[in-house]
């Protein structure tokens, strides 16, 4: 269930900022916590994991982006994002 939320939200927040809404919306924000994707990201900056704006911003034009970062939150991605995340 917990790695069915952390999908969930990775798709909302991402398809939120390509849209152009609010990554603040607390119900998303909610869900991260939640989720548990805050043990690894934060929406700013990059802690074990690259920050939600960092991949907003990496996947904004991308759209085929959901199915691959769906695929990376159930499977791992580690190494996608360099050294630092």
């Amino acid at each position: 269930m917990r790695q069915y939320l952390a999908i969930l939200v990775c798709g909302l927040m991402i398809g939120v900022v390509q849209a152009g809404g609010d990554i603040n919306d607390e119900v998303m924000i909610d869900l991260a916590w939640d989720s548990g994707c805050f043990n690894c990201h934060d929406l700013e900056r990059s802690l074990r994991g690259p920050a939600w704006l960092d991949v907003a911003e990496r996947y904004r034009d991308d759209d085929e982006a959901f199915e691959r970062l769906v695929e990376t939150v159930r499977e791992g991605g580690s190494g996608n994002w360099g050294m630092s995340a």
